[in-house]
């Protein structure tokens, strides 16, 4: 079993820059309360909320009467908004909800119903209190961030924005020696490496709109499976599963298949966990070869 996120290190205080002013009224002395909970306009019972998003972030120590740490005095010390923003944001993105968080998705899945599935997969939360929890996640994203988790044309853009550097970053582990040693072994013998009775209709099938599958077999119940050929798929490598879910649906189209008799596959040296459940949440299987490369 995965080690869960202690609920201890998830925060409930939906407003950074309030998290950035109890750290000023501590270093000012104040730890009351009441007093604080007057300066920050919030409720009393709210204070120990800000306060331990605070400590989550390390820029208050652990101590119930907790002192600023160095991070929080370079964030006292930062002179202007921006700088105090980026001080403010390097600490959430080194907290371990958001190392988890951001390790495990990519910016376009960062909206709230994603956000809630990590929290049920990813720790002990459970009932409402999962959904009040993202609700804060993704205010805090808001802030640190260049788009909006909860705006579908902001995601939209941001992700368009980021594809062509997605694209050059995974262009070059393309055809190439390594992935030509590994798809050779696949199309020759299947049957061992994927663990089906395959034949092989094409290798580098194409379609008219010029996109080619690595691999194309018809299983035994004449069935079409299009293999995409990586070579390691990280957490975060979301490439090799597009082409996979793209080679699915443009065969089922171009020839009139029901959708449960047309499969993907991603095969790869290693395929991060992660990214084995991001596959399987969509019918797309995985496979991890190793020992040819």
């Amino acid at each position: 079993m995965k080690n869960k996120i202690r609920t201890v290190d998830i925060p409930q205080a939906n407003s950074l820059s309030k998290v950035g002013d109890i750290v000023a009224l501590t270093d000012a002395g104040m730890h009351g309360n009441k007093a604080l909970s007057s300066h920050l306009q919030i409720d009393p019972r709210e204070v120990e909320y800000y306060r331990h998003a605070a400590r989550i972030v390390g820029l208050l120590s652990p101590e119930k009467k907790p002192s600023v740490t160095p991070i929080g005095a370079r964030y006292l010390a930062a002179k202007t908004p921006n700088q105090k923003l980026a001080v403010l944001s390097e600490a959430v993105r080194d907290s371990p909800i958001f190392k988890a968080l951001l390790e495990h998705s990519t910016d376009p899945e960062l909206n709230k119903g994603s956000i809630i599935n990590f929290l049920k997969e990813n720790t002990t939360l459970t009932g409402t209190t999962v959904g009040r929890r993202a609700s804060t996640l993704v205010a805090w994203l808001k802030t640190i961030s260049e788009f909006d988790p909860e705006d579908f044309v902001s995601l939209a853009r941001r992700a368009s924005a980021d594809s062509p550097a997605l694209f050059s970053s995974y262009a070059h582990r393309g055809e190439g020696p390594l992935h030509k040693q590994l798809k050779e072994p696949i199309r020759d013998n299947p049957r061992d490496l994927l663990g089906e009775h395959l034949t092989l209709v094409q290798e580098e099938y194409q379609f008219p709109t010029n996109d080619r599958i690595d691999l194309l077999f018809a299983d035994a119940r004449a069935r079409y499976l299009a293999v995409e050929v990586e070579i390691d798929v990280g957490p975060k490598d979301v490439v090799g599963l597009l082409q996979a879910v793209k080679y699915r649906a443009l065969l089922t189209v171009q020839f009139g298949r029901a959708e449960k008799d047309v499969f993907g596959l991603l095969a790869a040296r290693s395929i991060h966990r992660y990214m084995q459940e991001r596959a399987a949440r969509y019918a797309i299987r995985t496979r991890e070869i190793s020992g040819i490369i």
